[in-house]
């Protein structure tokens, strides 16, 4: 019923969810997000007027009773180009929700790999002095992939800066950037996930 919404099934006993989109034979189903066993919650994006189908399973042999919930969200509005969030001041923090985010067409790609984004989220932030500044992911719970242009709308061919990994810390994907800036210019700040 919304743009780029998703759903989160969540588990309360070992069981395995499959969700499957597609026609109405199973034939025509193709397998677009599972749930293990060994884990608890899955999100995937979901797309109106979209049938699917959902497998429940256990491990062999290992026959249990269980429940599954499911509830259906909204991406956050910064999920797309035109709704990035303003950023202002000389320090400003962004704090959203990924779930359910994708990307745009024509949105540029990454510099350093011929991989396509996933999962943008957009701001943007007028800088209110000429020097330096440190922009970084730190603290997201998820591995990112930070990118900074000097064009709105967004131009793979004015790229400020991009970083995938900015530490080498096993289990830690944050990202970060330092760039010389001047007074009245507009960064648009991109946020992307790898592991979705």
């Amino acid at each position: 019923p919304e743009d780029h919404p998703y759903l989160v099934a969540k588990r309360a006993a070992p069981l395995a969810l499959r969700l499957y989109r597609g026609g109405p034979t199973r034939d025509e189903w193709y397998e677009d997000a599972w749930l293990m066993p060994d884990s608890s919650t899955l999100t995937t994006t979901v797309f109106a007027g979209e049938s699917y189908r959902i497998a429940v399973a256990t491990r062999p042999y290992h026959e249990r009773t269980g429940t599954f919930a499911l509830s259906l969200g909204a991406a956050a509005s910064n999920d797309l180009l035109a709704n990035a969030i303003a950023l202002s001041g000389p320090t400003a923090t962004g704090t959203v929700n990924s779930a359910g985010a994708g990307t745009e067409a024509g949105e540029p790609g990454y510099g350093f790999s011929v991989e396509n984004p996933r999962a943008s989220l957009w701001w943007k932030w007028t800088v209110p002095a000429t020097g330096s500044v440190w922009i970084d992911t730190l603290g997201s719970e998820f591995d990112t992939v930070l990118t900074v242009f000097g064009s709105d709308p967004p131009d793979a061919n004015n790229r400020l800066g991009e970083n995938d990994n900015a530490t080498t810390r096993a289990g830690v994907g944050a990202s970060a950037l330092r760039l010389a800036v001047t007074a009245g210019q507009t960064l648009t700040l991109r946020v992307t996930r790898r592991d979705t």
